[in-house]
């Protein structure tokens, strides 16, 4: 160091940018009124640039002034250019088909400047259709495969029983790079007119940290009719009060019966629990319940939504109430609670509708 005379600062040497010793030979340090020159080591390519540092440079962070640009040595060009990727001048630029922003990185081994260094390209991805239909949707699974991105497709509700019929449009979104992304829903909805026609409440016999019971429905009926095609069956399985379904696997497939019932036989299906882990607390939002949805024939897969009964893991447990407790949600996702006596008065008729579609029910034995 120097010393400075009272009233007089310190010379100080210019900073120098961070240069690779494996790609730029010189310039290594640079004071006061000094000159220095840089060129690129073979196999790397790059101007000669020359560096200077003012005379009575007093200011510890001042950098270098080089002309006519910094240091700047390129990789060796690439023999083979990686997809995707295509030159344009002396830059880099995605393809046709790309989307994203060409990136080139000169990556060096700076402990062993023998191997020279390598061009890496990234930022551009492929561009690609989206995959099928979310299966919940209950669409035609022939239709809307691979829907391009930034297009529309219309697929059809799948024909069966409990399924109405109806068109939904469907949108990959453009410049899409997901290969798993689904198309989103922009309009239409394919409604479930199906349902198990009772399901009863669920006690928990089980004093510990397990479910033992009973869980006790009905067949499936179709707003009031018990004649349905297209069910193989019924999955039972925990989910929380948004009805998403709680992992853990612990589900159960009970097979369509092959009986012909004329009214709501509440025993007609009887599963058994037996010490079924309950499943941790952090793993479901909100009150647990049992679900029972319905699974149709190959093609239709299961239905998104079922009927359910409260479940807590307590020695007795009641239900939340009424045929098959909280109901799923209508089509459009809403639930109404609550109403004015005119309201009330306004949907009388279609409340009464409603109940004339409910399957009857069976008398004790009243089973065919």
């Amino acid at each position: 160091s120097r010393l400075a005379a009272p009233g007089c600062a310190l010379l100080q040497k210019c900073t120098l940018p961070t240069l690779s010793v494996c790609q730029v030979d010189g310039c290594t340090q640079l004071g006061p009124g000094q000159t220095c020159t840089a060129a690129c080591k073979a196999p790397y390519s790059g101007p000669t640039v020359t560096g200077r540092c003012p005379v009575n440079n007093t200011n510890a962070s001042m950098p270098a002034m080089w002309s006519p640009a910094p240091p700047y040595c390129k990789c060796p060009d690439l023999t083979e250019v990686p997809e995707g990727y295509a030159r344009e001048g002396s830059d880099w630029r995605c393809e046709t088909n790309y989307t994203g922003t060409a990136v080139a990185r000169c990556v060096v081994n700076e402990k062993n400047c023998l191997i020279p260094g390598t061009l890496v390209l990234s930022g551009c991805l492929l561009v690609v259709p989206c995959a099928p239909p979310d299966p919940s949707l209950l669409l035609d699974r022939s239709q809307c495969l691979s829907v391009p991105d930034g297009l529309d497709c219309n697929a059809s509700c799948v024909e069966t029983d409990c399924v109405s019929a109806g068109i939904v449009r469907l949108r990959c979104p453009p410049l899409n790079t997901d290969p798993l992304k689904r198309p989103d829903r922009i309009s239409g909805l394919c409604d479930v007119l199906c349902e198990v026609c009772s399901l009863e409440e669920f006690a928990d016999m089980d004093q510990g940290p397990s479910v033992s019971g009973t869980v006790m429905f009905g067949p499936v009926h179709r707003q009031g009719a018990m004649d349905v095609k297209g069910i193989t069956g019924y999955r039972i399985f925990f989910a929380d009060e948004c009805w998403e379904e709680v992992p853990g696997g612990n589900s159960r497939f009970v097979p369509q019966r092959d009986d012909a019932f004329e009214c709501c036989l509440a025993d007609a299906y009887k599963v058994e629990l037996e010490a079924v882990p309950m499943p941790d607390r952090d793993s479901y939002r909100g009150s647990l319940y049992l679900v029972v949805a319905l699974v149709g024939v190959e093609g239709i897969g299961e239905f998104p939504f079922g009927a359910r009964v409260l479940l807590n893991d307590v020695f007795r447990n009641a239900s939340a109430g009424g045929v098959g407790g909280a109901r799923a949600p209508t089509s459009s996702g809403h639930r109404s609670f609550g109403m004015s006596a005119s309201s009330v008065a306004r949907l009388l008729p279609v409340l009464l509708a409603a109940v004339a579609a409910l399957p009857r029910l069976c008398a004790p034995g009243g089973r065919r």
